[in-house]
């Protein structure tokens, strides 16, 4: 979808995404809270993670990769 995601490890489960790269995990909440507002203040940071996600996953779940 082309956004940035902050998750639980949990949540993550399966994907194989670069951790702050394409996906910030974080299990405590009060860390999930702060990497939330971390990215909501920072606009580029959200531009590169939503590109670098969609990019991975594209490569690694599109149809044509895993067909």
């Amino acid at each position: 979808m082309g956004v940035p995601v902050v998750s639980t490890s949990v949540g993550a489960e399966g994907l194989d995404l670069t951790s702050d790269d394409a996906i910030v995990i974080r299990d405590q909440p009060t860390e999930w809270a702060a990497a939330i507002a971390e990215l909501l203040a920072d606009r580029e940071r959200r531009r590169r993670m939503a590109a670098v996600a969609r990019s991975q996953v594209e490569a690694r779940y599109d149809w044509v990769a895993i067909g």
